[in-house]
């Protein structure tokens, strides 16, 4: 932490004890939350007073979050032009399987792509990548159950244990 360089939505200047009342009196940040010592060397060259958020990255995710919502924006034009075809739950369980697969590839692939590139910018995208990975998954477990069997447990067990690729999905 630079105390001179404030975060792009608050203050850095000052900051308060952790375990204190909301009411007590802010502190001074310290240059490297105190750890001066350990760390400068590691800041060594860099302009530390350099605001690193510039105007291209305020808009870099929602642009990478809207795109990231691509599956759902498909799966609804689907739906709303009639686009499903004659078995419209398996083609949404299908679509979400799918697309499922797809963004755990794109989830493991960013710690590769950040040493490919020497490139940190990267891992800002990787939490957000990984929660669409699981909504995605939640969809298409929850149109399976739902959707496919209406809830029904006895005959989801039992395809459970008759199909191999259900019984995979369900573990994982």
């Amino acid at each position: 932490v630079n105390p001179e360089v404030d975060h792009p939505r608050w203050s850095q200047a000052t900051e308060r004890v952790i375990g204190e009342s909301i009411l007590a009196p802010r502190i001074k940040t310290l240059m490297f939350n105190g750890y001066g010592d350990e760390v400068a060397h590691l800041y060594s060259g860099m302009d530390l007073k350099k605001n690193y958020w510039n105007k291209l990255k305020n808009y870099l995710k929602p642009t990478v979050f809207l795109f990231l919502l691509w599956p759902i924006y498909v799966i609804l034009y689907q739906i709303i032009f009639n686009e499903l075809g004659p078995e419209p739950v398996d083609r949404i369980i299908n679509h979400f399987g799918e697309w499922t697969l797809i963004f755990i590839i794109l989830t493991l692939s960013i710690s590769p792509l950040r040493k490919i590139t020497n490139s940190i910018e990267w891992l800002k995208f990787r939490r957000m990548v990984g929660l669409f990975t699981f909504l995605y998954a939640s969809i298409h477990m929850l149109s399976y159950v739902g959707l496919d069997y209406r809830f029904d447990i006895e005959p989801l067990i039992n395809d459970v244990f008759k199909k191999k690729f259900v019984f995979v999905g369900f573990s994982a």
